[in-house]
């Protein structure tokens, strides 16, 4: 019966646990180089939420009390990421302070290609050959017609420090 149950757990833990595809700080996430792995990993690190301009000074207090950065990282999304996901992130690194900023970076606008209901192009085309038996064919095609307009979307900066204890 416990065996079976330890069978059941391993499962379960991994469902609950987030994946690094799903969280939008892992992409621009970078490991400090010679980083050791621990015995013991820590479940429950620290998230500091601080703002962008005093983040590196959060930094620097923190490694001054004996703190490492074991990695780092700085993205740009369209919108606004949970610091939820640099405790996420801390867990799946193991570390045990996740320090976190976001600041709104504006409107920015993209040139996209969107297509005009109703509006179709048509190719036909026909072919013979010159020799004493005549042969045709006639293909029709239709594709999609595209204007391009502007589009306008925001844009936040997230920062991420992962520092671990000694």
């Amino acid at each position: 019966m416990k065996h079976a149950l330890k069978l059941l757990t391993l499962p379960l833990i991994a469902l609950a646990l987030p994946s690094c595809s799903m969280n939008p700080l892992f992409y621009g996430y970078r490991s400090a180089p010679g980083v050791p792995k621990r015995e013991a990993p820590n479940p429950n690190p620290s998230l500091i939420e601080t703002s962008m301009p005093s983040h590196n000074a959060v930094v620097d207090n923190y490694s001054r009390r004996g703190f490492r950065v074991i990695g780092y990282g700085d993205t740009t999304a369209r919108h606004n990421i949970d610091a939820q996901n640099a405790r996420l992130l801390a867990i799946e690194k193991d570390a045990d302070v996740a320090i976190y900023s976001s600041v709104y970076g504006g409107i920015q606008t993209e040139r996209v290609a969107v297509p005009i209901a109703g509006h179709y192009s048509s190719d036909y085309s026909s072919y013979s050959n010159s020799n004493n038996d005549y042969s045709s064919s006639q293909s029709n095609s239709q594709s999609t017609v595209y204007e391009y307009q502007n589009r306008d979307y925001e844009v936040w900066h997230h920062k991420t420090t992962l520092l671990r204890g000694n």
